[in-house]
């Protein structure tokens, strides 16, 4: 039989008569302020439960489905994540650093203001998740599809995006400082103030990527080996900073090389009556 007792009073919350709550149907409980430290809830199901700010470090929660789960302010310190299915989860303020979520699917999740520090989220899928104000210095995401995901004010300081998909992120205000995004996927991004000193972006593909007001972007590292699929928008303020850098970061862009594609360009065949050379014909007499 396993007991699960309130936190903060030490009240009774809910009583299993399994001896285990490995694989266990959990789903819609309430089960905010529980005090489950280490606890074995692999493969459990709780789908729509109430978790908020519940303890849950170190739980082994592997292939759990919490779909749907409130678990804002809830502390999954060192919990190991893998493979779980956090759907629509609300985890807004929650702390999930050091927590393995490694292949976990988190489509639409809620994570504002969440401590996802030195945080695996190798391959995990992030796509339309609210990262926005969340801490992520040291985390790693490669490989993890963050496709339009917003990522705004987040901090990603050091972070291991190297292979990620930002396709149509929002990356406005975020820190990429030190962070490696080799290999990275860009396309339809929008860099807005988006912090890239120390950034590697060596073999990252952009195409319609947005670069605004990106005041250090001539600091990042690997600009000559970005892959332009498709030129990028690059503000007059992004320029300004780079000075005399400017036209490594229009090449970077793909800008330089489709100017001088077009400068290059043989000149369009002559209206039909024109002369050669560009001459114009003599007006006819009149009268």
């Amino acid at each position: 039989m396993v007991d699960i007792l309130r936190k903060d009073t030490g009240a009774l919350i809910h009583h299993s008569g399994a001896d285990a709550l490995e694989g266990a149907s959990l789903d819609g409980l309430r089960l905010d302020w529980a005090l489950l430290p280490g606890a074995r809830l692999r493969g459990a199901s709780l789908v729509g439960a109430d978790l908020c700010i519940a303890d849950l470090r170190g739980a082994d929660l592997r292939g759990a489905n919490l779909t749907g789960v409130d678990a804002s302010g809830a502390d999954f310190t060192g919990a190991d994540l893998s493979g779980a299915d956090l759907t629509d989860a609300r985890l807004k303020m929650a702390r999930l650093d050091g927590a393995d979520l490694s292949r976990a699917t988190l489509t639409r999740a809620h994570l504002l203001l969440a401590n996802l520090t030195r945080t695996m989220l190798r391959d995990a899928r992030l796509e339309h998740a609210d990262l926005s104000y969340a801490t992520l210095p040291g985390a790693v995401l490669v490989g993890a599809d963050l496709t339009a995901a917003d990522l705004s004010f987040a901090d990603l300081a050091h972070a291991s995006l190297d292979y990620a998909t930002l396709t149509r992120a929002t990356l406005r205000r975020t820190t990429l400082r030190g962070a490696s995004l080799r290999s990275a996927d860009l396309l339809m991004a929008l860099l807005d103030g988006t912090a890239l000193a120390g950034a590697d972006l060596t073999d990252a593909s952009i195409a319609r990527t947005v670069f605004a007001n990106c005041l250090d972007l001539c600091d990042a590292r690997g600009l000559d080996r970005v892959r332009a699929v498709d030129p990028a928008s690059v503000d007059v303020s992004t320029l300004r900073a780079a000075s005399s850098d400017a036209p490594r970061v229009l090449t970077m862009a793909g800008l330089l090389a489709d100017a001088a594609e077009r400068a290059a360009a043989p000149a369009p065949p002559a209206a039909s009556g024109g002369l050669p050379g560009g001459q114009l014909a003599d007006a006819p007499a009149r009268g």
